[in-house]
């Protein structure tokens, strides 16, 4: 008897799990990104006043801010954000065509984070690193199983 793979609301369970993680950091990442252009820093300061605050602390050890650091540090968090939302919703769709964008994405962000490693090694990064190749492989040869309409061109 073959067994059917977990499915959850009428996808394949790790397709859900993809989905819900890209959604929810993405989510995450717009908030972030508004609340450092809306309040200028203020927030981090704000935030860096509680002493049991870990990871805010540690960002403010590591970057120095500024006004123009916070503006640019929120365009970047509202991009990365509004990637992962498009990710999701591509993901979620099943679309061949958001898939290549999104291997190209993630293709991109773990070069980035290799070359990174090269030069400030960090637990974070590796982490980040891996996530993001699990994402490639899954993108890559796990996805285009559960895609179910095929455009003229085919798997990539």
């Amino acid at each position: 008897m073959i067994e059917k793979p977990l499915h959850v609301l009428g996808r394949p369970f790790g397709l859900v799990l993809i989905c819900l993680y890209e959604f929810l950091t993405g989510l995450f990442e717009i908030l972030l990104g508004a609340g450092a252009l809306l309040f200028d820093g203020i927030l981090v300061e704000e935030l860096a006043t509680d002493p049991g605050n870990i990871f805010i602390n540690w960002i403010l050890n590591n970057v120095d801010f500024t006004v123009d650091t916070s503006q640019q540090i929120g365009l970047i968090l509202l991009f990365f954000g509004i990637v992962k939302l498009l990710i999701s919703y591509g993901i979620w769709l099943q679309s061949w065509k958001l898939r290549r964008v999104m291997i190209l994405f993630f293709l991109l962000t773990t070069t980035i984070i290799v070359i990174e490693l090269l030069f400030r090694f960090s637990l974070i990064k590796v982490f980040t690193l891996g996530v993001d190749a699990l994402f490639l492989y899954y993108l890559w040869k796990i996805l285009p199983r559960h895609l179910r309409h095929y455009d003229k061109l085919g798997p990539v």
